[in-house]
């Protein structure tokens, strides 16, 4: 009979090698797979694959591992999940001790992140929910929204586009839930650039922005079809100077 523990154990391994990309692949030890329970010293509880084979031949004081757990640490691969001393739990595919592959971690805070790994590090395509409710789906990078993704927000809000390094940066599309539409390129989390702004109220802004704010050359038409054209400064229409001097060019 298996126990509890070992049956689920054997769904999640039957789940995670039908939907990890890096299953059939040869691992890049040669051994063989057992599974284990084990407790490390820090408090972290690991149940699941690990590499048997081949077991260390040196007798070399220099070479001998002096921690064992250290050494197992090493040789989880495979299907496995651990529960980390801070609450975190990961359940999924592991390479030479890290995740890798595909896996869900459910952290302490309530952020669960279930998707792809590289080296200990959420790489990939994955989505990232948090405990607000807001839901990323997209590309990683170390941990951090990075390339394209879609990002849900709690209130309703959405914005689909580019990221760099967490922030949305680059082209995106962003959908307000009270109305309205901001479709352009941005710099750090900032409307910044050139862009399309439909507000709520049926006004219409195109052209620079900074900061989320209309500010160098843009066309603003309102809903009682007032057209404003010329440059703006964080946000205020700057006025023509009706003294100004204006220069014809006949040629």
């Amino acid at each position: 009979m298996f126990s509890p523990a070992s049956l689920l154990l054997i769904f999640y391994a039957f789940v995670w090698t039908a939907e990890d990309p890096l299953a059939g692949q040869k691992l890049p030890l040669d051994c063989e797979l057992d599974t284990i329970v084990y407790h490390f010293p820090d408090g972290s509880v690991y149940e699941g694959q690990y590499c048997t084979e081949p077991e260390p031949e040196s007798t070399n004081s220099e070479d001998m591992r002096v921690d064992s757990s250290e050494y197992l640490l090493e040789r989880l691969q495979g299907q496995g999940s651990m529960r980390y001393p801070n609450g975190n739990v990961y359940q999924g595919t592991w390479e030479e001790g890290k995740p890798h592959g595909m896996g869900i971690m459910a952290f302490a805070s309530g952020v669960v992140y279930d998707g792809a790994w590289n080296r200990g590090k959420m790489t990939g395509n994955g989505v990232l929910t948090s405990p607000s409710g807001n839901v990323y789906t997209g590309e990683f990078l170390n941990g951090r929204y990075h390339g394209r993704g879609r990002l849900e927000y709690y209130n309703g809000d959405l914005y689909e586009g580019d990221f760099l390094a967490g922030k949305k940066h680059g082209y995106g599309v962003y959908r307000y839930d009270v109305g309205g539409i901001y479709e352009g390129e941005w710099k750090n989390n900032r409307r910044s650039g050139n862009g399309l702004y439909t507000y709520a109220d049926g006004s219409m802004y195109q052209g620079e922005l900074k900061l989320g704010k209309p500010n160098g050359q843009g066309i603003m038409v309102l809903p009682d079809g007032t057209v404003m054209k010329g440059e703006f400064i964080m946000g205020e229409f700057q006025e023509p100077d009706p003294n100004a001097t204006v220069v014809v060019d006949n040629q």
